[in-house]
C-alpha cells in the first residue's frame, strides 16, 4: 500500500500489473481491491486502480471491481480523483 501511494512506487506496481499474469500476482490484486476506495481517491493510487480495471481478466475480479464501482459510484463521481476510475471502467465496458 505504501508503494501505491508513492509517486515512484506506484509506477513499479503499475508495471507489475501490466507485465505479469493476474494469476501470478493475485496477492497484489487482492490488496488493491481490498483498498480500492482508498486508492481510487488518491492521485497516485488512482493510477494503480486504473491499471487493475484495464488489465483484470479473471471474471471474479471483474465482478468484484464492478460491485465496488457500482456501490460507490455517487461518491466516486464527486471525488476529484475517483471519477477517473469510473471513466476508465466505462472505457473498458465493465458497467
Amino acid at each position: 500500500m505504501d508503494l501505491c501511494h508513492d509517486a515512484f512506487g506506484s509506477h513499479v506496481v503499475e508495471k507489475i500489473i501490466t507485465c505479469f499474469d493476474e494469476n501470478y500476482i493475485s496477492f497484489v490484486y487482492d490488496k488493491i481491491i481490498s483498498n480500492f476506495m482508498l486508492l481510487a481517491n488518491n492521485n497516485n493510487g488512482l493510477c494503480v486502480v486504473k491499471k487493475i480495471i484495464i488489465h483484470a481478466l479473471n471474471k471474479e475480479t471483474i465482478l468484484t471491481i464492478q460491485s465496488i464501482l457500482i456501490e460507490n459510484s455517487v461518491y466516486l463521481i464527486q471525488n476529484p480523483y475517483g471519477n477517473y476510475s469510473l471513466q476508465v471502467a466505462f472505457d473498458v465496458i465493465y458497467i
